[in-house]
């Protein structure tokens, strides 16, 4: 999609030769990224209808749906300590994110000097570093426990991204660093690899959860486990935004600011922001990712403890 949209949608025109800083296109671009986005669910529910013969089935004497169930089902949820520790984590993580993000585009316009051609390109470290991150990811959990990994790539995809930006507030890359471009990209793809393995990571502990909470409470609960998460997530992602709306406020970036006129004091508030503080919420989800105590033995305790329920009913 972002390739698509620096390609064709954000064009660089006599007028406005950084695509991305004309405003006219982004109103239709919403709608097509949201149409997009809304076809793809569809379809992916769609052609994954043949999984449902396969999910655990409800106990027959399960409680009639009403909100007072609901809530007491978000409760147990809410109860199980690992699942607290991962929402928590999740948190800080989708703030990170969400400032991040809602800062990118200015770092790399008016600080690094890109153009819509050149970011466009940068669709390579996003594949690159995610279908990495997916081909190693089940290679990782054989080597190490869910927890390590949890810890050592949230901060790798803490830090990765902010590498470049610190070494622009050192000095030693600028926007006329020869292949800047390319070493953008590589960074890009190592951080994306951290996100992708640290995501197969955490969904895979989220099942973890839900059997635990299926031996205390006697029902599987991955429903409200990733829905609760997901809720968590929006939220705390435009919370993110917000901040990143903030930080711009507070450090007076100019509006309608054309590059080469950003005065270096306010660029080097934004890349401090977005390379330095913007790092200290992916950290602290490291920490409370360490907190996380379902180990191998813990967990195939569990699967046998269920496994003899179920064959005992």
């Amino acid at each position: 999609m972002n390739f698509l949209a620096l390609h064709f949608v954000f064009k660089a025109t006599p007028e406005y030769p950084r695509g991305l800083l004309n405003p006219e296109p982004y109103g239709p671009f919403a709608v097509a990224c949201g149409l997009a986005a809304m076809a793809l669910l569809l379809t992916s529910a769609w052609f994954t209808r043949d999984q449902i013969a396969r999910l655990p089935k409800a106990p027959e004497q399960l409680p009639r749906f009403s909100p007072l169930e609901f809530l007491k089902d978000v409760g147990k949820a809410l109860g199980n300590r690992n699942y607290m520790w991962l929402l928590i984590a999740f948190f800080f993580l989708s703030m990170m994110i969400g400032v991040r993000s809602g800062l990118n585009l200015y770092v790399n316009t008016f600080f690094w000097g890109l153009t819509s051609e050149q970011l466009k390109w940068f669709v390579i470290g996003s594949f690159v570093g995610y279908a990495t991150g997916f081909l190693f990811a089940a290679r990782m959990h054989r080597r190490l426990d869910k927890r390590l990994n949890m810890i050592i790539w949230a901060i790798v995809f803490s830090i990765g991204p902010a590498v470049p930006m610190i070494l622009g507030l050192t000095g030693v890359l600028s926007a006329e660093t020869p292949g800047l471009t390319p070493m953008l990209i590589a960074f890009s793809a190592v951080g994306n690899a951290g996100a992708s393995v640290l995501s197969i990571t955490v969904m895979s502990a989220l099942a973890d959860i839900a059997d635990e909470n299926e031996l205390a409470h006697g029902v599987r609960q991955e429903g409200v486990l990733y829905s609760t998460r997901n809720l968590a997530a929006k939220i705390d992602q435009a919370l993110g935004a917000a901040l990143a709306g903030f930080a711009l406020w507070v450090i007076s970036f100019p509006p309608k600011a054309k590059p080469g006129t950003v005065p270096d004091e306010v660029l080097y508030n934004l890349v401090f922001v977005d390379g330095v503080l913007a790092t200290i919420p992916g950290l602290i989800a490291a920490v409370c990712y360490a907190r996380y105590n379902i180990t191998r033995a813990r967990y195939d305790a569990t699967k046998a403890a269920l496994a003899a329920r179920r064959a005992a009913a």
